[in-house]
């Protein structure tokens, strides 16, 4: 080997492209491997002539490649093992909105064809930097583009019909460009970098997987590796609301070279997210912080305290590839792979990880905390997992008449409520013969999936409709159910898509048998199962920690005798499923078992059904969470009767159960005849208080609920105006949001439900005030005034700067401020000072609100403000990004425009600050 001050440089450089994959993954596994740090920080450096680039440095892999290669140069000569192609924005998709102007002098070109060019020459670069150096690999870099697929919407309103600007197929097809021109251009591994949200992540990979299965499978063209490097906020999670636990889980069905942390923030920041990522992921870890917080002057500090936090995390055996991020230069690699020689890499986790088994949306769900207790012990077991059944149209009549109804927003509430109410998990069932199930099942889980945190079971038996479902969801979910039934076609359908998203699945025992395919006793049972797993495990290469069987319950109540014995079958087989399938969950739909009976009575049968089997190896049920009991609080007559009738202890068990509820409703009946008045006058009192915190806490938890009964009351019985419901109750109640979302307590899918659920109260506030006004008009001259002014806060004029097309936080700003009682002119992206200013004298705006993610369009903002004194504009102006600091503003902004510049570190942030700025002017 090459030693160069005793730094082992790497290996005799090879050129067969297999070998390379080989020995890549031989290093990571014996040393720290030193990644290179910022492509855009040393590019900026050079002064480049702005007419090779057009404001995307990616052109200048066809327009100047000698200074991408020169700088790759750089970086491995600081000992770099790893240098990144210089195509972070390569996709067909962040490419479209840069060049959509004229003027960029692109506009006739095939974007697609633009994409794979310049992913092309941005390997290739790279191949020829470490061909000429003889040394190092070649990671294509795929960034995170500027959408997000879990926060997609530019709706104001999630009622409405929900834009479809980005979806998961077609952002899977612009990565899919990319993809190609990285793997044609020499790339030796696929990188997914700086990733905010993991449903980006999933379409990205699966791009990957698309074009290996399509165009390579040898040694000369061998598949290549897959790395994915996340980034979070401060509290560790990303834009789109996962944390570094609820990602892992999200991913663990893959083989990755290494899962990593980068950008973000500096290394001192990111102690306990890296610890995290540490104890649980499976992978090789990375870690590419950012050269700390850039100052006013938009530079980033000395490399020394960089340094010395990362050199703590190299000697805790944290690490097996480091390297920078934003701010980063030779200087901050060389200073790593001098201190990394030194230090040992983290050892592999895979065994940790081996014995977890979660499930995630935004939160994680740990399934293995259940106590299986012998029923030998007498003591009391856990209760399963709690399935929520009632967003299922077959069993919930209410859930079904608002789905046929497209009312979404209603039936998302069914499920919230479901959480209150104890559900840890969410069945989503849309299979309506009358209705369109593919459909409903896009429209409602783009709402359901920003409401709830909890993991989801896709509750159908259509491939399609599980696979446009999965596209829905960021976390790893389950899909319910497969069988065979009807031989192995489907089977092998779903089982493909649980494998490529890395989703549980639920297997019945049900086979294509000519008369017992519905396994009834616990030997038959075991038949279908053994089968199913052989399939799944051998055939489809499945874990079996994510297969849930389901032996099936039978309605006790239909007095058919080959059913007597079914609830004592399904015991025994959860028990022999539990002791022969060890790594493997079950699940059960309890409701069936009770088919028949009368509510409280089935409420009661299910209870204590669940009890047992939870003692003989349940881990999952699907139930109505509000309906199941604990043991203890039923009464010892009706365990007793429900627990004969379930082990069929004799030949009246049946007709012992239904009279004891018989009597039981009887007497219910004759007690209720002496108090129906009073029953009547204690219906659920109301009054100012309660109402004004009721609407309050409709805002927080985003549920609309009794919102109307509550704001009907304060507009009839208390006589209160429309502007002292707003700026009272409903205010409030997106102070404590915004006060929530400040502390990390909420992510932005639940602020941008909170922003709905407001929009909706001012629309009815609105509505209620027109039928006044129009009442009072024809029935007198008093005076109504019009709605507009008791919720309009003002007209505010958004965009992107020059040079700047990320879009995802002008969006959030321009949904929240819609939804509450702002007019939003949104210009978009890329947007230059004469664009603005021509707008401004068009709409004359109460506000100017811009947005930008880089250094540079900090920078810009100073250009703005100058040229907005010029044109006399002197409106507050709201600035915001992830490359503004309080300092900037203050230093450099404030100082030079004529009018008031108002620092929002983010959306929520922004519009209390513009409510409190045009506080004073708001007409009454």
């Amino acid at each position: 080997m090459n030693k160069n001050n005793g730094y082992k440089i790497n290996m005799n450089f090879v050129s067969n492209r297999s070998s390379r994959i080989n020995q890549l993954k031989k290093l990571i596994s014996e040393r720290i491997v030193i990644l290179d740090g910022a492509m855009g920080t040393m590019l900026e450096s050079k002064k480049i002539d702005p007419k090779l680039f057009l404001g995307v440095y990616e052109m200048l892999n066809v327009n100047a490649p000698q200074i991408v290669e020169e700088i790759h140069l750089e970086y491995l000569k600081a000992k770099a093992d790893i240098i990144k192609s210089n195509t972070f924005q390569t996709q067909a998709i962040v490419l479209r909105e840069h060049f959509t102007d004229i003027d960029a002098g692109v506009v006739d070109v095939d974007i697609n064809d633009l994409a794979y060019k310049l992913s092309f020459a941005g390997a290739e670069i790279a191949k020829k930097a470490v061909t000429k150096y003889g040394h190092g690999f070649v990671a294509g870099c795929i960034g995170p583009t500027t959408k997000s697929l879990s926060l997609n919407s530019t709706a104001s309103n999630f009622s409405d019909e929900i834009k479809d600007e980005i979806n998961f197929d077609k952002l899977l097809a612009d990565y899919y460009q990319g993809v190609r021109g990285l793997y044609d251009g020499g790339a030796d591994y696929f990188l997914i970098e700086t990733s905010h949200d993991t449903l980006n992540i999933k379409a990205a990979v699966l791009a990957i997987e698309k074009f290996h299965s399509e165009f390579v499978d040898s040694p000369t063209h061998p598949h290549l590796p897959i790395a994915i490097s996340a980034t979070v906020n401060s509290a560790g999670q990303m834009l789109a609301g996962q944390n570094i636990l609820a990602l892992i889980t999200s991913l663990e069905h893959l083989e990755l070279l290494y899962l990593g942390l980068n950008c973000s923030m500096g290394p001192d920041l990111m102690r306990e997210h890296l610890k995290l990522l540490d104890q649980h992921s499976p992978f090789a870890i990375a870690l590419a912080p950012n050269a700390g917080i850039p100052d006013e002057e938009g530079r980033y500090g000395e490399s020394a305290e960089f340094l010395k936090v990362m050199q703590e995390y190299l000697s805790s055996g944290l690490l097996n590839v480091v390297g920078g991020c934003c701010g980063t230069n030779p200087h901050y690699i060389n200073g790593l792979a001098e201190r990394a020689v030194k230090c040992l890499p983290r050892l592999p986790r895979k065994k940790i990880n081996e014995k977890e088994c979660r499930l995630s949306q935004i939160d994680i769900l740990d399934v293995n905390h259940i106590n299986h207790i012998n029923h030998i012990n007498h003591i009391t077991p856990e209760r399963p997992i709690l399935i929520g059944e009632r967003t299922n149209v077959v069993g919930s009549k209410n859930f079904k008449t608002l789905i046929r109804s497209k009312d979404f927003e209603a039936a998302t509430e069914i499920a919230q409520m479901m959480v209150k109410d104890g559900a840890q998990i969410i069945d989503v069932c849309l299979a309506d013969p009358d209705g369109d199930e593919l459909s409903d099942m896009n429209a409602f889980l783009s709402l359901l999936t920003r409401k709830i945190r909890i993991p989801i079971m896709i509750d159908s038996i259509d491939a399609l409709v599980v696979e446009s479902a999965l596209k829905k969801l960021q976390g790893k979910c389950i899909i319910n159910s497969i069988n065979l039934e009807n031989g192995e076609s489907r089977f092998a359908r779903v089982a493909n898509l649980s494998k490529n998203f890395g989703a549980a699945l639920v297997v019945g025992t049900i086979d294509d048998h000519p008369t017992q395919g519905l396994a009834l006793d616990c030997n038959r049972k075991m038949e279908v199962a053994r089968k199913e797993y052989e399939l799944l495990t051998k055939k489809y290469s499945i874990n079996p920690k994510n297969i849930y069987f389901d032996p099936l319950v039978f309605p006790l109540a239909t007095g058919d005798s080959k059913f007597a014995n079914s609830a004592v079958e399904t015991l025994n087989a959860l028990r022999e499923i539990k002791n022969e399938f060890k790594e493997c969950k079950t699940l059960l739909g309890i409701s069936n078992l009770s088919f028949g009976l009368p509510t409280d009575a089935r409420d009661v049968l299910n209870s204590v059904f669940i009890f047992h089997a939870t003692k003989a190896g349940l881990d999952f049920a699907i139930v109505n969470p509000k309906k199941i009991f604990k043991i203890s609080n039923i009464s010892k007559e009706e365990v007793a009767a429900a627990e004969d009738l379930i082990f069929n202890r004799h030949s009246g068990a049946l007709a012992k159960f239904v009279d004891l509820f018989k009597k039981k409703k009887n007497n219910l009946k004759s007690s209720s005849t002496t108090s129906t008045t009073t029953t009547t006058i204690a219906i659920t009192t109301l009054n100012k208080e309660n109402c004004s915190k009721n609407i309050s806490s409709a805002i927080v938890e985003g549920i609309r609920g009794e919102l109307k009964q509550n704001l009907d009351y304060l507009l009839q019985q208390e006589k209160m105006n429309h502007y002292e419901i707003i700026s009272g109750p409903l205010l409030i109640g997106m102070q404590e949001v915004g006060q929530l979302f400040a502390e990390n307590k909420l992510i932005i899918s639940e602020v941008l439900q909170s922003a709905e659920v407001m929009r909706w109260s001012i629309d009815y506030l609105n509505k209620n005030n027109q039928n006044v006004a129009s009442s009072s008009s024809s029935s007198s001259s008093s005076f109504s005034p019009s709605p507009s002014k008791y919720f309009f806060n003002g007209k505010l004029l958004l965009a992107t700067v020059k040079g700047d097309v990320h879009d995802i936080g002008k969006n959030l700003v321009d949904i929240i401020f819609s939804n509450n009682g702002f007019e939003v002119i949104d210009l978009g992206i890329k947007v230059p000072v004469e664009e603005i200013i021509k707008n401004y004298f068009e709409h004359r705006p109460n506000l100017i609100g811009l947005s930008g993610l880089l250094v540079k369009s900090a920078y810009q903002m100073i250009d703005f403000l100058k040229a907005f004194n010029e044109a006399n504009i002197s409106v507050p102006v709201i600035v915001g990004g992830a490359a503004l600091t309080k300092n900037f503003v203050q230093t450099k902004l404030v100082p030079l425009y004529r009018g008031e510049v108002i620092y929002a570190k983010d959306a929520m942030d922004g519009l209390l600050l513009a409510q409190q700025t045009l506080k004073k002017k708001i007409m009454f």
